[in-house]
């Protein structure tokens, strides 16, 4: 056991430079080539996806990896000019970075705006590649690109006018959700047309690594269909195409406000109890997906987490073996409700209220399971929004009665509050793999909160 925590911190110690973005920024700075000489300045640095690799075994400790983002402000110090550049970084241990590079020094890249496609900086043991280039995306560029995506786009999905890419007067294309080596969603405003002035219109792109964008397309087209027969359904994003060529699911964009940025004492009751309903009626669907998450899975991983958070944690060590035995314990004496098609990733940041609907979005994740998870996940999530702390209660209380009216059955308490906390601890390890800001104090908190029952009190009238 020592063994193993003593080759934890070790690993913790060769990636902490790399967290704080003030020394990042620095580091960067004298480093990267384009930048060494002065000419491109970093003017600022932030820390956006991040990943740790790790492993159990101690004889493995030089093949742990950590994944990071960096958002870089820099100004051209020559033409005055400013602009932003997204950094992927690879860092490893025991020169392993050296290894990767010599297998994919060959491979084809594009320009960015600044610096190098990517780079290999041997005395950080980092590779760092610069948007849009991506060591498995490698079809990204050209789904980035305002004029290399214009042949992609789903022509014969979209307004009369706008047949082909000589249609179009201008395309902006913003990535707005990045995870390197898996994915990338891509907000595209397009404007065509002259006769009256400029058209618009707002497209998504959801680009994948592999094909598996082909059954998400399938599946939230099904979805969308669904949704017309029921005035209680989610608003969903039309699924307009999937292309092949370069892996991407397009989807109309939509005009709203993110739920949390509206929501108050004065309007809750009525937008939770629409989302509520929104949930239950998809959960109702009939939709099916080969992928299945059951309790023993759950278990599974979340010991995998919990073993990894104490040995990084020993000084939580108490609490999370608490929860474990709880977990394990209970899991016996309950049984979930019967599987529906769940959403599996459902939050407050998934929602958006355009008119008197409310749109959900993300459903890469459709599985089959008990659909309680979705129900608690939505509770775990709004502990985390920045809603006062009185007002969470009644949010989940008024979430969970209208769910369960529009269900049709009650939501075993027992269930429930072990769907959270599982969530809970999932909440604590994934902050652990980001490295938030006064992480300690976050875990004991979570901890804390994690050990407290539901209850479901009176809804405010």
């Amino acid at each position: 056991m020592e063994m193993k925590r003593l080759k934890s911190d070790l690993v913790k110690q060769g990636f902490d430079r790399f967290i704080d973005p003030g020394q990042v920024k620095d580091l960067l700075q004298q480093q990267l080539p384009s930048f060494s000489d002065g000419r491109l300045i970093i003017t600022s640095c932030t820390r956006g996806y991040t990943k740790y690799k790790t492993y159990e075994n101690p004889l493995s400790y030089g093949k742990s990896t950590l994944s990071i983002c960096y958002y870089l402000h820099i100004t051209d110090f020559v033409t005055k000019k400013s602009g932003k550049q997204l950094l992927y970084a690879k860092v490893y241990l025991e020169n392993h970075s050296q290894i990767e590079f010599e297998k994919i020094k060959t491979c084809s890249f594009v320009v960015p705006q600044y610096g190098e496609p990517f780079v290999s900086l041997p005395e950080c043991d980092m590779i760092v590649w610069a948007f849009p280039n991506d060591p498995v995306l490698s079809h990204l560029p050209k789904c980035a690109d305002p004029e290399k995506v214009k042949p992609y786009f789903p022509y014969d999905h979209l307004p009369s006018g706008l047949n082909g890419p000589e249609d179009i007067l201008k395309v902006d294309a913003e990535a707005v959700h990045y995870r390197p080596e898996n994915r990338c969603t891509t907000r595209y405003h397009l404007q065509w047309g002259l006769k009256d002035g400029p058209e618009k219109i707002t497209l998504f792109g959801k680009t994948f690594k592999d094909d598996q964008g082909k059954a998400l397309f399938s599946r939230s087209d099904a979805l969308f269909r669904k949704t017309q027969c029921d005035p209680d359904s989610f608003l969903i994003a039309q699924p307009l195409d999937y292309n092949e060529q370069i892996k991407t699911v397009w989807q109309a964009g939509l005009d709203g406000k993110p739920l949390a940025e509206l929501i108050d004492k004065m309007n809750y009751q009525h937008l939770i109890k629409t989302v509520a309903k929104g949930l239950a009626v998809f959960h109702k669907s009939g939709l099916h997906s080969p992928t299945q998450i059951t309790m023993t899975e759950h278990l599974i991983e979340i010991k995998k987490k919990i073993a990894k958070l104490i040995r990084a944690f020993p000084q939580f060590s108490e609490p999370l073996q608490r929860i474990d035995r709880r977990l394990a314990k209970d899991s016996t004496i309950f049984s979930p409700v019967s599987d529906t098609i769940i959403h599996a990733d459902f939050s407050v940041q998934q929602l958006l209220v355009c008119g008197d609907k409310i749109a959900c979005f993300d459903f890469d994740e459709f599985a089959m399971g008990d659909p309680t998870q979705d129900v608690a996940n939505f509770i775990v999530d709004c502990h985390f929004r920045s809603f006062a702390p009185d007002f969470v209660p009644l949010i989940i209380s008024t979430f969970v009665h209208a769910y369960e009216h529009k269900a049709g059955f009650s939501i075993p308490m027992n269930g429930l509050n072990w769907y959270v906390q599982v969530l809970f601890v999932t909440k604590v390890y994934r902050f652990y793999l980001q490295q938030r800001p006064r992480l300690e104090d976050e875990i004991k908190a979570i901890l804390t909160q994690a050990q407290e029952k539901i209850f479901l009190g009176e809804q405010m009238e």
